[in-house]
């Protein structure tokens, strides 16, 4: 996703500067008797409404939304069965097939397997070879809520609206999220400024019981969420502070944007802006791209910090400013 910019204008000593200092604010920075937003400079990397909607992003098309997985890691929902009631789904832990209704699962079987990625033809969770039986179990099979191809349309998504101004804030985001029958649900989201500070953090209930915290890898714990606010409630106070032209940064942004079931039209993608070497819908992880281009630890230890994976991404972004200067 790399575009060109009138690099010639910026000075790569005075972003270095700026993003040390603390009073840092993301406009009117003087260079050359010339007052610049960091704005011009990320916007070239902000994707158009038709590469959002290639990429997963959820987007309004009249008074609908849709959003698209062209993804083969999104499992597909097999064929209807005729003999069995409520929705048929594909476990996306073990491919087992089971069934749901809306608010209850009717398929009550435990889960057996592996958390991990293979790598080095054996499981990164057990040392176990592919094939394998699993080394991990759950009450229930889980999915992601979501299905290959065009979802849609949806009418409960919130839409961030347009200042009386133009808007030069610049923030990063990021989720965590649990399973639900209804698949996969935002239970965290945090929001940090330009200067990294964290302006947002709440923890968010889920409109439906949760079967699987997910908190190996979402930090969540069942304690977190006892007197978490409603999505309805995050939804209104995000789009108080966020409008149409924000420039919202995130790692997988469009997985966020799906879960907080909002639509934003001003966005940069780090999974974008630093692409995996075989092309979409390959995508590297951000923990891979923190160690290899900011030479950074994250995602250490039991569960991840939106918090961190937020910072995470803005780091990455000014870092690519820097290097695409002279």
């Amino acid at each position: 996703m790399d575009r060109d910019t009138s690099r010639d204008q910026f000075s790569k000593e005075l972003l270095l500067k700026t993003f040390r200092e603390e009073t840092l604010t993301p406009y009117d920075y003087d260079l050359s008797q010339r007052v610049f937003s960091f704005t011009e400079l990320l916007q070239p990397y902000a994707l158009t409404k038709v590469e959002q909607f290639k990429c997963g992003f959820p987007c309004s098309m009249g008074k609908k939304v849709f959003f698209l997985l062209d993804n083969p890691w999104v499992k597909e929902n097999p064929m209807p069965d005729d003999s069995a009631p409520g929705s048929k789904h594909l476990c996306t832990r073990c491919d087992r097939p089971f069934f749901t209704t809306q608010e209850n699962y009717i398929t009550e079987e435990g889960c057996i397997y592996h958390w991990g990625k293979i790598y080095a033809a054996q499981y990164t969770c057990c040392g176990r070879v592919p094939g394998s039986m699993g080394c991990t179990t759950c009450r229930v099979h889980v999915w992601s809520g979501v299905e290959r191809g065009v979802n849609g349309p949806f009418s409960s998504f919130v839409t961030t609206r347009k200042s009386t101004y133009p808007d030069r804030n610049i923030y990063a985001l990021d989720c965590e999220m649990c399973y639900t029958v209804a698949g996969l649900e935002v239970a965290r989201v945090s929001v940090v400024g330009f200067d990294g500070v964290v302006v947002y953090d709440t923890f968010v209930r889920p409109a439906h019981s949760v079967v699987d915290f997910n908190t190996q890898f979402s930090g969540v714990a069942e304690r977190d969420l006892q007197n978490a606010k409603s999505l309805k409630k995050v939804q209104k106070e995000l789009c108080e502070f966020i409008r149409a032209d924000t420039i919202l940064i995130g790692h997988g942004l469009d997985n966020d944007l799906r879960a907080l079931r909002m639509v934003h039209g001003t966005v940069l993608d780090t999974s974008l802006m630093f692409p995996h070497h075989k092309g979409m819908p390959f995508r590297r992880g951000l923990k891979e791209l923190a160690l290899s281009e900011l030479g950074r630890h994250v995602q250490e230890g039991r569960g991840h910090s939106s918090c961190e994976d937020a910072r995470t991404s803005l780091d990455l972004v000014k870092h690519k400013l820097l290097n695409m200067l002279p």
